[in-house]
C-alpha cells in the first residue's frame, strides 16, 4: 500500500500548526519509523493516513485514493485494509480477550465460525491464544498490548499504523512487541511505527522519517541519542 504526502499542512484551532508543508512517500511493503519528540506531529500524521484527521491543505494518497477528498461513507472501506494500534487502547473490559479481538470481524459481517477461526489465529500469532477466555483486566500491560495488536491484524490488513507501541511497558515486554512488528513487515505488510523510544529505534533498523515541529528533519545518529 503506497502512501504519499504532497505539501500537507494540518492546522488546529488557535493557529496551532501540527504538520507544515510535508511531502514524503512510503512504498508498499516498506516498514518505517516515524520519530521525533512528543508534540512533533507524529500522531497527527498517523491519524491523517487513516482519515481520523483531515489535512488543512495538500494531498494525501493511500493506494492512489485521495484521503483529502474522501467521502465519509467511504472511510470504513478504507480502514478495512488498515490495522490501528494506538496509545489509547479501546478495550471492552466486560468481554473476553477473544471477543475483543473478534470485534472488527463482527463489524465487517464475517460468519461466526470464520470470526472465531481468524481471531484465534491472530491470538496465536501474538502468543496469546492460551488467554482467549480471560478478562482483559487480568492481563499484564504487555499482554493487553499484544491483544490490541491481534485485534489490529485480525482483518489481515495491508497497512499497519502504530503509535508509541512500547509506552508504559518494561524492557522485556517492549522487546517482544517490537519483534512482532518486525515479523509483520517480513510478511509483506506496510508498517508505520510512531515512536520516540530508543529501544524501538535500535531494535528495528528501519528508515526513519524524523519530524521536528511538524516538518521533516534529518534523524539524529543512533550513537548520539540518549
Amino acid at each position: 500500500m503506497v502512501i504519499r504526502f504532497n505539501q500537507v499542512c494540518k492546522t488546529y484551532p488557535g493557529k496551532l500548526e501540527a504538520i507544515r508543508d510535508l511531502s514524503l512517500e512510503i512504498q508498499s511493503g516498506e516498514a518505517v519509523l516515524l520519530t521525533g519528540r512528543s508534540g512533533s506531529g507524529k500522531t497527527t500524521l498517523i491519524k491523517m493516513i487513516c482519515a481520523l484527521e483531515m489535512p488543512t491543505s495538500g494531498q494525501i494518497l493511500v493506494n492512489n485514493q485521495d484521503i483529502s477528498r474522501i467521502k465519509k461513507g467511504h472511510i470504513p472501506y478504507l480502514r478495512q485494509n488498515i490495522g490501528l494500534v494506538f496509545q489509547e487502547q479501546k478495550i471492552l473490559y466486560d468481554h473476553t480477550v477473544l471477543s475483543n479481538v473478534s470485534l472488527p470481524l463482527h463489524i465487517s459481517g464475517h460468519s461466526r465460525s470464520e470470526t472465531a477461526q481468524r481471531a484465534k489465529a491472530a491470538l496465536e500469532h501474538v502468543g496469546l491464544l492460551h488467554r482467549e477466555k480471560a478478562n482483559p483486566l487480568t492481563l499484564s500491560g504487555g499482554e493487553r498490548q499484544r491483544m490490541c495488536i491481534a485485534r489490529a491484524i485480525v482483518n489481515r490488513p495491508s497497512l499497519l499504523l502504530v503509535d508509541e507501541p512500547t509506552a508504559n511497558l518494561d524492557a522485556e515486554h517492549a522487546a517482544s512487541i517490537i519483534d512482532l512488528f518486525g515479523s509483520f513487515h517480513q510478511a509483506g505488510v506496510t508498517v508505520i511505527i510512531a515512536t520516540h523510544d530508543d529501544q524501538v529505534i535500535r531494535r528495528l533498523p528501519l528508515r526513519q522519517i524524523h519530524l521536528e515541529a511538524g516538518q521533516l528533519e534529518r534523524p539524529f545518529p543512533l550513537s548520539g541519542r540518549h
